[in-house]
């Protein structure tokens, strides 16, 4: 699988396949964080099931953290 190497700053607003360089959780979504403790962040999110419920599992990273897109 193809793998692009981007900074998160850059990804912000984008869905797909995103990955933290070494990492092997997939996520699907970078957003900016603001409005909470973790201000000038970006947040990595993903969607998960577990027990019939949905859960959002968050990682935030610094702008200019290397994200890897997976193609």
């Amino acid at each position: 699988m193809p793998v692009k190497e981007v900074i998160a700053w850059d990804l912000i607003g984008e869905l797909g396949a995103f990955r933290l360089p070494g990492g092997h959780t997939v996520y699907e979504s970078v957003l900016y964080s603001c409005e909470t403790a973790r201000s000038n962040k970006v947040r990595l999110a993903r969607l998960t099931s577990k027990d019939g419920y949905l859960h959002q599992i968050n990682r935030y990273v610094d702008p200019d953290q290397i994200v890897e897109v997976l193609e």
